[in-house]
């Protein structure tokens, strides 16, 4: 386990953050837990001069209510790119 300077803990086996004990939310896999927008990889370490990460709002951890926006952000992309598709 890691601790931030937020106070915040990532038990590294789970991917959970946790705040005084209790379970906040999960590891942004979208920007590796750095809160800014990855556009690349160079040996191994996230780079890029993208801003905050859309997925977790640039926090680094994803909480339940992220969860259930992206859910729905990505239900509607999908259901989009089947009507487009449909179309032609």
């Amino acid at each position: 386990m890691t601790t931030s300077r937020q106070g915040l803990i990532l038990r590294k086996s789970t991917g959970q953050i946790l705040r005084d004990g209790q379970v906040i939310g999960q590891r942004c896999g979208q920007c590796a837990a750095t809160g800014r927008f990855i556009t690349g990889v160079h040996n191994g370490v996230p780079t890029g001069p993208g801003g905050a990460c859309f997925r977790c709002a640039g926090k680094g951890y994803q909480t339940p209510q992220d969860e259930r926006r992206n859910q729905a952000y990505d239900s509607y992309s999908a259901a989009r790119a089947i009507r487009a598709d449909l179309a032609r």
